[in-house]
């Protein structure tokens, strides 16, 4: 009797065990957790687009450490920060996918779309799902594919088998995207934070979710200025570049442990008029760029 009662006593605490971790985990970090956002370590190849590689190593960053937004059974789904932060970022990976499947990798509107990018264009636009049965076809696993098929397009692009074309047309259209969702970003946070009190998660998720989109901008603008060095430096505007750059890196590691909407201290606020800082210079940059594709540049 007493190593039945030792060993059913063993069997609940387990059991408690795995029940609690998960519950610690959700809890503590839906006030006091960390999203990953560390640098990223490209490895554009010699004649590649960095622009690619950025995107494709973003996806993985966040694939690997499990994407919320579609990981129903992970217990991270329910992290308001993290499932924010991401959603965030893939605001911006739909728009970059887009422009370089649409423009950046055609030289005409003639053109063909090339089917590397077409099927992660597809992939990554495609609604959030989940799959337990069909693994291979839920948001994560499509996500993966997409990475493949961009470090693909990368290397076919280092053997001189596909175009890429950094001209200034296209960086502007580039970041006439960027400054619309940053634009849109400033905007919901700023209706957040005169909608909520002092508290709500809904405000740790806004928070994040502008977070995660001024960091997905803040890579993709790291990764253009070398793909655009030359365009940029034709036309002098290198500096304006560099200063937008920086005005949307510039909140990044900014990961509060209580998101707060105090009368006279908001985050919410106070991040709403950082994006609506980088909005500002961005249209001044695009103002730099389309005086220049008027000169001929």
């Amino acid at each position: 009797m007493t190593v039945q009662k030792s060993s059913g006593g063993c069997a609940l605490g387990v059991v408690a065990i795995l029940v609690l971790i998960p519950i610690l985990y959700i809890v503590s970090g839906q006030f006091m957790g960390r999203v990953n956002n560390q640098a990223l370590t490209l490895t554009t190849p010699a004649g590649g687009s960095h622009v690619i590689d950025a995107l494709a190593r973003m996806i993985e960053r966040d694939v690997e450490n499990g994407f919320c937004p579609s990981a129903y059974i992970w217990p991270g789904h329910i992290r308001f920060d993290t499932c924010g932060f991401q959603e965030g970022e893939q605001q911006i990976w739909q728009r970059l996918v887009m422009q370089l499947s649409d423009h950046l990798t055609r030289e005409g509107a003639t053109s063909d779309r090339y089917p590397d990018l077409v099927t992660a264009y597809q992939n990554i636009s495609r609604p959030n799902s989940w799959s337990l049965l069909f693994s291979s076809n839920n948001t994560a696993s499509l996500l993966k594919k997409s990475a493949a098929h961009l470090d693909e397009y990368n290397a076919k692009l280092k053997d001189g088998k596909v175009g890429y074309f950094p001209r200034i047309d296209n960086l502007a259209s580039l970041i006439a995207d960027l400054t619309n969702v940053l634009g849109g970003e400033s905007k919901q946070l700023t209706e957040q934070a005169a909608s909520t009190g002092f508290y709500s998660l809904k405000d740790r998720y806004a928070y994040f979710h502008a977070l995660g989109t001024l960091e997905a901008a803040c890579v993709v603008l790291q990764a253009a200025r070398v793909d655009f060095g030359t365009v940029l430096k034709a036309q002098s505007a290198e500096a304006i570049y560099d200063q937008a750059t920086g005005k949307v890196c510039e909140k990044l590691g900014k990961n509060p442990s209580f998101v707060l909407n105090a009368r006279d201290m908001s985050h919410l606020l106070t991040l709403s008029g950082s994006a609506a800082g980088a909005v500002n210079d961005l249209s001044s940059l695009q103002t730099a760029l389309a005086a220049g594709s008027r000169n001929g540049h």
